[in-house]
């Protein structure tokens, strides 16, 4: 397991060994209990490990804890400080390192979730009370079962967590699980992880709860869920879906704003040992030449497809070159790391332009699966947007997330409407131009 220790000035990565540490951490209600996944080596089968989690949810009972959970979701200078005040107790610091060589933390919230929005807002904050933010991921479920996981982004990137998710439901899906067999012997019950909080430790605990409130009730999320295509239709017109989606994005944006601004979609490096991303940058002359075109009702439709492929060949050719690492944005950030506080910065870096080129005012990417209904994350400037989206074979989907100060609180749902219009204007282009069914047998 791994997680992100807090400590001054810079955070650090912790890792345990999985052959010594088999448990897990469950939260629920505030309260926080560990049991053994593979006691003496055997690992539980899945109703064992069922049984474990119903013993959990009765001894927690109705009454919340204090949510030491919450510190974590606290600046992580002050986290770092109020861990240190945790650990100066002796039992604290055994439960702290229990939670931190845990294999993964498991929250059953009791929160129900019926909207996408709903969902989506659960799995990426909740309420903060139920979580513990430095494990590698929470693995969370509502109380009227949906499930999602929130991953630490730093040490690790999403297509890792979609593979591993992907693998369980699609196994789950065809019934090729081996849930094992019950368990012979009684299982230890689990263990309650009690703290010892004085005041100072619970007014952080206080602080902390209320700067979460704050920091979600500022932002909006939508969902932007279109079942009139997907990956299937955009296929047969000869289009890269990722492509196409980016172009949808670049379109929406324009309708809103006039303009199109700098674009983030991430590109795998995966290929290189240790690789990470590099930044794909979506607005190009091309780009600009499509939008304006679907703006033009003088442009007829043939030449907005014609447009459209262009644009999309650009994208496609860039989103290559940054996979193979020919990329320019993480090149300058590592000559930039690499002036020293004394040196003079060159001209690049102090150039207005450079500065406004890498305000990502859209933080795009794609992590697709059959089988999950969101996931996404926040914007990364001020006046930004995030755009998780997903390319299903016959849908497509967008969440949007935003600050409320966007255009008056309607940012991400003015950019849900015109995401789902950019859409079906597109697939219309495209079904009278381009598209080419499938022959019939």
């Amino acid at each position: 397991t791994r997680l992100v220790y807090p400590k001054k000035p810079v955070d650090t990565s912790v890792t345990s060994d999985l052959e010594t540490n088999t448990h897990v951490v469950v939260l629920r209600k505030g309260k926080i209990y560990t049991f053994d996944l593979a006691p003496n080596g055997q690992d539980l089968s899945t109703s064992d490990i069922e049984a474990q989690l119903k013993k959990i949810i009765e001894a927690a009972g109705s009454e919340w804890a204090e949510p030491v959970g919450a510190l974590t979701s606290d600046d992580r200078d002050r986290w770092t400080e109020y861990r240190e005040l945790l650990a100066n107790d002796p039992s604290n610091a055994r439960n702290l390192e229990i939670i931190d060589k845990a294999v993964f933390a498991v929250c059953l919230d009791d929160t129900y979730t019926v909207t996408r929005e709903e969902t989506s807002r659960n799995m990426w904050h909740g309420d903060g009370r139920n979580r513990w933010f430095d494990k590698s991921f929470n693995l969370i479920f509502t109380a009227n079962g949906k499930a999602g996981i929130l991953n630490e982004h730093s040490k690790s990137d999403g297509t890792c967590s979609t593979r591993m998710c992907d693998w369980i439901l699609s196994n789950l899906a065809a019934n090729k699980i081996d849930h094992g067999s019950p368990s012979t012997q009684s299982l230890p019950d689990p263990q309650a992880l009690s703290f010892n909080l004085n005041q100072p430790l619970l007014d952080g605990i206080h602080q902390a709860e209320r700067q979460f409130d704050k920091l979600v009730a500022a932002h909006d999320l939508q969902v932007a869920a279109f079942p009139g295509y997907g990956k299937g239709f955009i296929k047969q017109c000869g289009l890269s879906p990722d492509a196409y989606v980016q172009m949808v994005i670049q379109l929406a944006y324009y309708r809103m704003f006039g303009t199109l601004r700098p674009t983030y979609e991430s590109a795998q490096t995966r290929n290189f040992l240790h690789g990470r991303t590099e930044t794909c940058r979506t607005v190009t002359a091309e780009v600009q030449r499509f939008v304006e075109g679907m703006a033009d009702v003088e442009v007829p439709v043939a030449e907005k497809a014609e447009r459209l492929k262009t644009a999309i060949k650009r994208h496609t050719q860039n989103m290559g070159d940054a996979v193979k690492g020919e990329g320019v944005d993480r090149h300058l950030f590592g000559l930039r790391l690499l002036l020293k506080s004394s040196e003079p910065k060159p001209a690049i870096f102090t150039d207005p332009v450079y500065a406004r080129s890498s305000h990502w005012n859209l933080s795009t990417s794609q992590l697709s699966s059959e089988f999950f209904q969101g996931y996404g994350w926040g914007e990364v400037v001020p006046d930004g947007f995030g755009f998780a989206y997903m390319i299903k074979e016959n849908s497509l989907q967008v969440n949007v997330a935003c600050l409320r100060t966007t255009m008056t609180d309607q940012g991400a749902k003015r950019m849900k409407y015109y995401l789902e219009e950019s859409m079906r204007d597109m697939g219309t282009v495209c079904q009278s131009t381009i598209f080419r069914p499938k022959a019939k047998l």
